[in-house]
Formats: structure tokens, sequence, C-alpha cells
């Protein structure tokens, strides 16, 4: 239990730290930077089971 109250104390350390650094605002503006970033990536191809059958039947019909 010494170590539970150990990691809690850290948490809230580096909470504290945290806010010290960054306000709330500027740290909502980072997420929304990150956020706009990851939307102008490349789109992340995903294997839906249409696609996996649809793939499936070209390289069976090959």
């Amino acid at each position: 239990m010494n170590s539970l109250n150990s990691l809690n104390s850290l948490a809230r350390s580096e909470s504290i730290k945290r806010d010290r650094i960054l306000g709330p605002e500027a740290r909502w503006k980072l997420i929304q930077q990150a956020i706009a970033c990851t939307d102008s990536l490349r789109p992340i191809s995903r294997a839906t089971p249409a696609a996996c059958k649809m793939n499936e039947a070209k390289h069976l019909n090959h």
C-alpha cells in the first residue's frame, strides 16, 4: 500500500508541475494542434471484412 501512496503522491506532484508550466488554455491549444496534425496525415488503410473478401477474390482469380 505504501507504493500506491508514493505513486499517488508522484502523480499529484507531476500534475502540479505540469500546471505551473502550462496553463489549461495552453494545454488545450497543444491538444488541438496535435489533433489537427494527425487529421492532416494520410488516413490509415483499414482491413474491413468487405475489403478482405474483395482482396481474397482478387487473389484467388489470378
